[in-house]
């Protein structure tokens, strides 16, 4: 069996989990996830995966060299820490940084130490940007770029400061 299967097998086994939303009773969502290796440390309720990582949730692919998932004694992904280069990206939207934490609880991806957001010919340089899932929203701080006007605009609609990702 060949490592990215061990890393599918191992994360069916220790039953990891994204929830879309508990509130409103929504289905749970999955995280498809290939590495080189990856290390389980029931204690520390931790999985590490190193090499390579590729992790995809719906629309999102996030790539990095080293991935720590923090999760509950019920298998729900509490935090990951990404060490980079890190990239997230979708089919609109890319933003790379040193490193990112995603928060379960707040929904949120945090990239710090440096982020470059690309969308359409648009390039911003970023010192964090922060990603909220649920509202589709990108907020940067300390912000340096060359801003196409057309890429501010969704289906016709000026975007706000904090822009709503597609």
């Amino acid at each position: 069996m060949g490592c990215s299967a061990c890393a599918l097998l191992l994360f069916a086994l220790v039953g990891l989990r994204t929830e879309s939303s508990a509130q409103d009773g929504a289905e749970e969502e999955m995280l498809d996830i290939v590495a080189e290796t990856v290390s389980l440390d029931s204690a520390q309720s931790q999985a590490r995966f190193s090499g390579g990582v590729r992790a995809q949730r719906g629309e999102w692919v996030l790539q990095c060299e080293a991935l720590l998932v923090s999760y509950s004694s019920t298998g729900e992904v509490l935090e990951a820490n990404a060490e980079g280069p890190v990239i997230l990206a979708n089919r609109e939207l890319r933003i790379e940084a040193p490193s990112a934490r995603y928060d379960q609880e707040k929904g949120l991806v945090t990239m710090s130490g440096g982020a470059t957001v690309r969308r359409g010919q648009s390039v911003v340089e970023a010192k964090t940007a922060v990603l909220d899932l649920s509202s589709e929203t990108v907020e940067l701080s300390g912000v340096v770029g060359r801003v196409r006007l057309g890429d501010l605009k969704r289906e016709g609609k000026s975007q706000s400061e904090s822009a709503p990702v597609p």
